[in-house]
């Protein structure tokens, strides 16, 4: 299934709630490092990956960043969490150990299959995250390896902030470069630079951006922002 996106010309539609305090904000642990040694970690693709990128992908895919990206988001009880991408569901389940509410989504419906089957204490969406609305924002948003799929980014930036509640925050890991990227790649790589860029024009502050492993087909980008209140 492919990704349909809103035009340039104009921000995506808001998302149909009015805007609240966050219940339940927890914090961004900036001192985080990523140094986690590598373990198989889930796939967090919302589309199908192009065959020119799947080494890229499996490499970001296949670093312990999960557990890192947990560390940075502190996933609270009773917390709404989207898990973007969740693929098979890991994540998702992850997050529900911790006691919060998670919900995953992806477009995939195999993988969304096996995540129901291995995991039925949790809820998944089968969605376009450009143009799916839930019926409530979330507390905060993890992004495990999928974002670097979802174009153009500005908008995929957008739509992470509307969706979360004021104080809400969101942890990611996604393919990155120390070199400037084209944002018309089929598999987007910006840099830290650029990517701050994005979210600081979209309205996120607390901003916290680093390339992982840059020898790495490029490395990974973890990141960390917070909408404000």
């Amino acid at each position: 299934m492919s990704s349909s996106s809103p035009t340039s010309s104009s921000p995506p539609p808001s998302p149909p709630w009015p805007s609240s305090p966050s219940t339940a904000p927890g914090k961004i642990n900036s001192t985080a490092t990523a140094n986690s040694p590598a373990s198989p970690s889930p796939s967090g693709s919302t589309s199908p990956s192009p065959a020119s990128s799947s080494t890229a992908c499996c490499t970001i895919c296949s670093l312990d960043t999960l557990s890192l990206l947990l560390d940075i988001l502190e996933p609270q009880p009773g917390e709404s969490i989207l898990d973007l991408g969740c693929g098979m569901g890991q994540s998702t389940a992850r997050l529900a150990d911790a006691g919060a509410r998670p919900t995953g989504i992806d477009l995939l419906p195999a993988l969304l299959e096996q995540a129901r089957l291995a995991y039925p204490h949790c809820s998944f969406v089968e969605a376009d995250f450009l143009a799916w609305n839930p019926p409530a924002p979330f507390d905060a948003i993890l992004a495990h390896a999928s974002l670097h799929w979802i174009h153009p980014p500005k908008d995929a930036a957008w739509r992470l902030f509307h969706f979360l509640r004021p104080g809400g925050r969101f942890a990611a890991s996604l393919g990155g470069a120390a070199e400037p990227a084209r944002e018309l790649d089929a598999y987007y790589r910006p840099s830290p630079q650029d990517y701050g860029k994005i979210l600081k024009k979209t309205g996120f502050n607390d901003i916290e951006i680093e390339l992982f492993r840059p020898e790495i087909n490029g490395g990974t980008l973890i990141v960390a922002a917070r909408r404000p209140f």
